[in-house]
């Protein structure tokens, strides 16, 4: 159900780079109309979690905005935009998506988190009887055990969960896969099985003393913390890591008073896979970086821990440019720590179940009568949420095509004429509006507290008038143009030029164009950015604006 056509890749770059799809301009229109209602819908439609990915969302959208092209400005800060609608839309507004006729067809689902909430909600609406197992008390999995209060209130998740997981559905809680119920149990009693148990469980790291009793699993640490069972970190702490866990570990370790946390990185900070928010979040709490180094042992002396480090060097693959850490020999150095958070990575479960017999491609396995699958983090590898979200999208379309024998989810793509388009070119030079904080003194004070505090509504209205709504299309009827060349003396972007039958390049061809009448005249949707100025120049009205939308089956 996700959209990768080449009208959605020229027209509206946002939409395309999000996996799930998001109707991105659609939603900041409504916003800046005060659609606040509207617009959570359509992120609800299209995302499933508004509140939540509004607050921890990885952004793949703001970083293909065009708004953050070179000489543009700063991307348009969508995901803000995006929590402003969900926390300011009607209290009691119900999101209702259609619901098909019921069929004959069985689903269980194995896991709770963000991908297998995704897939029963669909599955649900489509019209299968869906089954689900979470081996915990609640459903949300990361959502709600692995992530932070500072970052994900739990009053947002349960909202946003609750609005999406159907009554009707049965749900199990504390089922465990291979203890209470195993693959063989529910593909005798299904017509489909899917496996959406993400990676829960913390990548070890591989030296020796990683297991001595001041490590601990960087998973593990954010869990038990979130359930009050780490009450104070000690002085001096150790965070090995830089992704979204190892940050999370860092800045926990701070609000349970510790004042020296150091997070230990093999790359730089310009490697670091996390959001440039986070990152300027984690410094401004006094969290110390030491770049270009690798743990290669730990050991105890006097009841502290002692590891030992080898500086690294940046080697840069001439063929595609990745950039990856060598160890330089002879650099040894030692430091000692209170406690030390291993925060690499996460892997999936699989202690119940052999991922590496199910068909990478179809998801199903050949040995077995019901069609087996697996979702997100549990099938791609740790991911974020909305790769979480786009992968179940895609997951739940292909199962219900394997169980209907049809593709009852193709998603049409309309253009709508959209003349009367509200953007003013004054809007372009608006600078981005950056979301309020808490000062850091009460961030580390009031722990759980949450950093970013959201747009007011002056602040979102300002912001969504940044947005290019590069859903809309300019285009020129060559028929009724008098090739004035008005528009393209008006175009900033120079991206109106006039078309020619000659094909010679150089000097020789511009001669041979100055000389020929031109075909026709057009304009490049890619470097365009919805200004309107060559509209209002141009005086015999052929320029027109039409605007792309989604028909779902919703």
């Amino acid at each position: 159900m996700t959209l990768h056509s080449l009208e959605i890749k020229t027209n509206i770059p946002c939409q395309y780079a999000c996996p799930a799809g998001t109707s991105i301009p659609a939603y900041i229109r409504a916003i800046y109309h005060g659609d606040y209602n509207v617009a959570h819908d359509i992120n609800l439609r299209d995302n499933f979690f508004p509140g939540i990915l509004g607050r921890i969302c990885t952004k793949p959208c703001e970083q293909a905005c065009r708004h953050g092209l070179p000489e543009l400005g700063e991307s348009v800060s969508i995901c803000q935009l995006k929590r402003y609608a969900s926390d300011h839309k009607d209290k009691h507004h119900v999101f209702k998506r259609k619901t098909l006729k019921k069929t004959d067809k069985k689903v269980s689902i194995v896991g709770s988190g963000p991908a297998g909430l995704v897939v029963a909600h669909l599955l649900h609406h489509l019209g299968h009887e869906v089954t689900m197992y979470e081996k915990e008390s609640t459903p949300g999995g990361m959502l709600t055990q692995a992530i932070p209060i500072f970052r994900l209130p739990p009053e947002i998740c349960d909202e946003d969960i609750n609005a999406i997981l159907p009554a009707n559905i049965k749900t199990y809680f504390n089922k465990t896969l291979g203890h209470d119920f195993t693959l063989d149990s529910l593909k005798a009693n299904n017509d489909a099985v899917v496996i959406a148990i993400g990676c829960m469980n913390s990548r070890e790291l591989a030296i020796e003393g990683s297991d001595l009793k001041g490590c601990v699993a960087g998973l593990d640490f954010v869990k038990q913390a979130k359930q009050g069972k780490i009450k104070n970190t000690g002085e001096n702490i150790l965070v090995i890591g830089g992704g979204f866990t190892a940050i999370d570990c860092a800045r926990i370790a701070k609000r349970l008073g510790s004042k020296n946390v150091t997070m230990a990185i093999r790359r730089t900070i310009e490697d670091m896979s996390i959001a440039k928010e986070d990152l300027e979040d984690t410094l401004e709490e006094n969290v110390k970086l030491l770049q270009l180094v690798s743990p290669v042992k730990i050991t105890e002396t006097d009841n502290k821990l002692c590891v030992t480090f080898t500086e690294n060097e940046i080697v840069t693959d001439k063929n595609n440019r990745k950039r990856t850490a060598r160890h330089i020999a002879g650099t040894e150095f030692s430091k000692h720590y209170g406690q030390v958070i291993t925060a690499i990575g996460q892997v999936v479960d699989s202690s119940s179940f052999d991922p590496a017999s199910l068909n990478s491609e179809s998801h199903s396995s050949n040995n077995l009568s019901s069609l087996i699958y697996m979702t997100g983090d549990c099938a791609t590898g740790a991911s974020s949420v909305i790769d979480a979200i786009g992968h179940a999208k895609t997951m739940a379309s292909q199962i219900d095509k394997d169980l209907m024998g049809e593709d009852r989810n193709k998603i049409k793509l309309i253009w709508h004429n959209d003349q009367n388009t509200t953007r003013k070119r004054e809007w372009d030079f608006l600078k981005a509006v950056a979301p309020p904080k808490l000062e850091v003194d009460k961030r580390i004070s009031w722990a759980d507290a949450e950093v970013e505090t959201g747009y007011n509504d002056a602040l979102s209205l300002a912001e969504s008038k940044r947005c290019y709504l590069c859903d809309l299309r300019y285009s020129i009827r060559s028929e009724d143009c008098i090739y004035c060349g008005l528009c393209i003396e008006e175009c900033p972007q120079q991206c109106i030029e006039y078309i020619y039958r000659v094909k010679s390049s150089g000097f020789i061809g511009w001669i041979r164009r100055c000389l020929t009448k031109p075909v026709g005249i057009a304009i490049d949707s890619e470097p365009c950015i919805r200004c309107g100025l060559c509209l209002n120049a141009c005086p015999v009205d052929c320029i027109d604006v039409t605007r792309l939308s989604m028909e779902v089956p919703d």
